[in-house]
């Protein structure tokens, strides 16, 4: 019996700790539709330092004049519905595409003219044979944030102002 309520006091007290701790403020994907939006799909299990130093660039850089929302996805079904003006997929170079599932679904979407994918690799001049699409690799382990953040750039510029 006294083992039962101490472990109902500290179930209580675990309850009241996680009830009483800061909360993050998550950024739902929701935007103001009168404003441009970029939207950067990260998806799951890619999220890295270099990923997430790149998004804080792309958040200085255009926020006075856009959305920049950030949603961890897992297929283009995750983002549906949701407006943006140019989207930045996010994923990780595995095994020559072989494990890029949720990549390759995003690739298969018809708008690519609105799309920009960041694949980080262990080469930096790895390109995605047989796609014509908008792509920027990194060996992130390798290459800055502002050096990708660069060629990101460019290539995100390129939607938004044609």
């Amino acid at each position: 019996m006294k083992k039962s309520v101490q472990m109902l006091m500290l179930a209580a007290l675990m309850l009241a700790a996680a009830c009483s701790a800061p909360q993050k403020a998550a950024d739902n994907g929701t935007t103001d539709p009168a404003q441009p939006t970029i939207l950067v799909a990260v998806l799951k299990g890619a999220d890295t330092q270099h990923k997430k130093a790149l998004i804080e660039m792309i958040r200085a850089e255009y926020s006075e004049h856009y959305a920049v929302s950030v949603r961890e996805v897992a297929k283009p079904a995750d983002i549906a519905g949701l407006g943006y003006d140019a989207l930045i997929v996010m994923e990780t170079l595995r095994a020559w595409l072989l494990f890029n599932r949720g990549l390759k679904q995003f690739a298969d979407l018809p708008d690519q003219s609105r799309i920009v994918y960041f694949v980080s690799s262990g080469d930096g001049k790895w390109r995605w044979k047989g796609r014509d699409i908008r792509i920027v690799t990194g060996a992130t382990t390798k290459v800055r944030p502002a050096d990708s953040y660069l060629r990101l750039k460019e290539q995100l510029d390129s939607i938004l102002s044609p």
